[in-house]
């Protein structure tokens, strides 16, 4: 998953923010009962 962004995304800086994105999205999820690996 995270390869496949990098491959979409050259600019570190915005490859920076959809990682914090994800997991900041992965942890809410986490919080709320669970991680879905569906989640987008």
């Amino acid at each position: 998953m995270m390869v496949l962004i990098t491959w979409c995304v050259p600019d570190r800086e915005i490859l920076a923010q959809r990682f914090l994105w994800f997991v900041a999205h992965q942890t809410i999820d986490f919080a709320n009962g669970g991680w879905d690996p569906h989640d987008p």
